[in-house]
């Protein structure tokens, strides 16, 4: 039975403990850094705590065990090789968004970090479609593994990435009509959904490339590529904010090129494993 109300505790102490945190930096203490960004500050602390409740709560369960099952040891290595790499990969993708938005919220102006953060939600709702036919992807090219028909991978992965573009497509059309009507239109705006939709497109490639490379067991390859655009995003990131005085386009341009060195890599690695 799942312990449903040790997780509502623990969930409730870390929302009160973000607000108390929240109110303490924001009236008793006095920083010279935004006030979005002491909330952001508040809101780590609270979930850290809750980690570490988390954590100290699982490490003194008392599990019960009523039967003893033999489990081999190449299926404990099998499970922990196909799920350690896109685990950590999840991990550092939200402790990266985080430190991101840290970034603009102390260093940006408040319009800057509002048109941002409009900008990447538009983002994490198109990439909806991507991040669901990569369930779709993984259960297919685990088939044709299983099958021995490797001679059909390409077409395949170029139907799944084509249905996700449409179905992207369609929710992006609603995205912006209701943008048009909430917000006023910009050519600064049009400039920074033209990013978002480019950074749709290589995300979507990219997110089946990286499947077709787990399914095939190449761990190595996936935590490379996102090394590569882990590194390159910084780089770009710290580069085009000194340079650009528009800092929301130099941010959504780092990341654009980073997803496409990311794409060359992954799109080469892919058809290799695959076709040799």
């Amino acid at each position: 039975m799942g312990k449903t109300k040790i997780i509502g505790i623990i969930s409730l102490i870390s929302l009160i403990m973000n607000g108390i945190l929240g109110y303490f930096f924001l009236f008793l203490f006095h920083f010279n850094i935004s006030p979005l960004a002491l909330i952001l500050y508040a809101s780590i602390i609270a979930e850290l705590i809750g980690i570490f409740m988390m954590f100290y709560t699982i490490r003194n369960l008392n599990v019960k065990i009523e039967q003893n099952i033999p489990i081999k040891k190449i299926i404990i290595t099998t499970i922990t090789k196909s799920s350690y790499y896109p685990a950590l990969s999840n991990l550092s993708f939200h402790i990266g968004s985080f430190l991101l938005f840290l970034f603009c919220s102390t260093y940006f102006s408040l319009n800057e970090t509002a048109i941002l953060t409009l900008m990447l939600s538009y983002w994490g709702l198109l990439l909806v479609p991507a991040e669901a036919f990569s369930e779709t992807s993984l259960n297919l090219f685990s088939l044709l593994i299983s099958r021995k028909q490797n001679c059909f991978f390409l077409q395949l992965r170029s139907n799944i990435i084509l249905t996700s573009l449409y179905v992207s497509v369609i929710l992006f059309t609603a995205i912006l009509f209701m943008d048009i009507i909430i917000y006023d239109t910009t050519l600064y705006k049009i400039t920074l959904i033209f990013n978002i939709i480019l950074l749709v497109i290589v995300g979507t490639f990219n997110e089946i490339f990286s499947i077709s490379l787990i399914v095939k067991f190449k761990n190595r390859l996936f935590a490379l590529s996102k090394i590569i655009y882990g590194s390159i995003a910084i780089i770009f990131t710290v580069v085009l904010t000194l340079i650009l005085e528009n800092r929301a386009i130099a941010i959504l341009l780092s990341l654009l090129i980073a997803q496409l060195c990311t794409f060359f890599f992954l799109r080469r690695k892919s058809t290799q494993l695959w076709t040799k």
